[in-house]
């Protein structure tokens, strides 16, 4: 699954589990490597009730350092409505 943000990968298992990689292709800066964790980590925080039980690896691409908190939060919502690992 993925967007031009955003990769997320997705294993089924008994218990869930979330990654995040951030690295310095995305911005030179650690403020803005972070605060994109801290987006990230914070939406799947409130996901984590409806979402399928299974291991999560979230990857940032380069372009998510010029998107907005508001537009990381569409994108990672709009990748897991898609991949189908939210419960209904």
């Amino acid at each position: 699954m993925h967007t031009p943000a955003l990769v997320i990968k997705f294993v089924a298992t008994p218990k869930t589990r979330t990654a995040f990689v951030v690295s310095k292709k995305i911005s030179k800066l650690a403020v803005e490597r972070n605060r994109v964790k801290r987006v990230l980590r914070e939406q799947m925080r409130l996901a984590l009730p409806r979402l399928v039980t299974g291991d999560y690896m979230l990857v940032a691409k380069p372009k998510a350092a010029g998107f907005k908190n508001k537009e990381l939060v569409e994108q990672l919502k709009y990748t897991l409505t898609r991949g189908k690992v939210l419960k209904a």
